[in-house]
């Protein structure tokens, strides 16, 4: 299988919602501000989808495939959520992800892992593809990272325990 992303055991870990989804809501009783958080999302998905910032990073990448898919959405991993090493879709061609820590304390719990096509090989696959990390991402404020998508470019996330709390990001692809 090209991306363990699509038969993660541990889905029902994982909360996310599309922000075109949250663009497109009307104000329910449960969310009566509704208005503001439209309005800080059109914000952020203007800049992130603007030709400005797509021009930079395809620069930046060296990419040269145009955009026929794009993804959005604010993500929260709850306790026993972990994914195994894999490469995303080739749908992709580019993965951005921005940590949004609670707190302090999990800079580095909650990164995520890159790993070498050899750690890929060698991963536990009985163990949901866990593996020996190459680089692991710090999980602090106003950080992130982006990746050009291949089928080469292997990732993981460790396992949220408990007592760490929950995993906040927002995930961006084209």
């Amino acid at each position: 299988a090209y991306s363990a992303a699509g038969s993660n055991n541990f889905a029902d870990r994982r909360w996310k919602m599309s922000a075109f989804d949250i663009l497109s809501m009307k104000p329910t009783r449960k969310w009566p501000d509704l208005s503001r958080a439209k309005a800080t999302w059109v914000v952020l998905k203007n800049i992130l989808f603007s030709k400005r910032v797509k021009d930079l990073l395809w620069n930046r990448f060296n990419l040269t495939r145009k955009p026929v898919y794009r993804d959005f959405r604010v993500q929260s991993d709850f306790s026993g959520y972990s994914i195994g090493v894999h490469p995303d879709s080739p749908k992709k061609i580019l993965t951005m992800m921005f940590y949004v820590p609670l707190d302090a304390n999990n800079v580095y719990n909650f990164g995520t892992c890159l790993h070498t096509p050899a750690q890929y090989k060698a991963r536990d696959v009985k163990h949901n593809g866990k593996a020996v990390c190459l680089k692991k991402f710090m999980f602090a404020s106003n950080s992130g990272y982006s990746f050009v998508v291949n089928k080469r470019s292997y990732h993981s996330v460790d396992t949220v325990t408990k007592s760490s709390g929950v995993r906040q990001t927002i995930l961006v692809n084209w």
